[in-house]
């Protein structure tokens, strides 16, 4: 209906607003996720799926858990991650934070 009633053709961005304040990630992964999924790609309602939220453990677990739930995707689950004050003088820790398999940083696979 939002869709509608902004007369346009699609949605740019989806975003997964603050996931911590879920009641667990496993809601997150049974229903909201997939949901976001079916809209960006059988609907075709937006073009991306991203996260928006201050705790980076939250939204590891989410980007790790994505890579071991769904790693046949066709595209990658998500195109954005946004957080703050975690790549600062004060704070690099999300240079620290490196995926399991993978040798590359957080930093760097929010880069790709």
């Amino acid at each position: 209906q939002q869709q509608q009633k902004a007369e346009g053709g699609y949605i740019d961005v989806v975003q997964l607003h603050d996931p911590e304040f879920a009641p667990d990630l496993d809601l997150l992964f049974q229903e909201t996720i997939p949901a976001l999924l079916k809209c960006r790609d059988e609907y075709r309602w937006c073009k991306s799926l991203g996260m928006t939220g201050y705790p980076l453990g939250v939204q590891h677990q989410i980007l790790q858990r994505s890579l071991e739930e769904f790693p046949n995707s066709a595209t990658p689950i998500w195109d954005q991650s946004l957080t703050y004050a975690h790549y600062t003088l004060h704070d690099v820790s999300l240079v620290n934070r490196t995926f399991v398999g993978r040798q590359e940083s957080f930093a760097a696979f929010c880069e790709t």
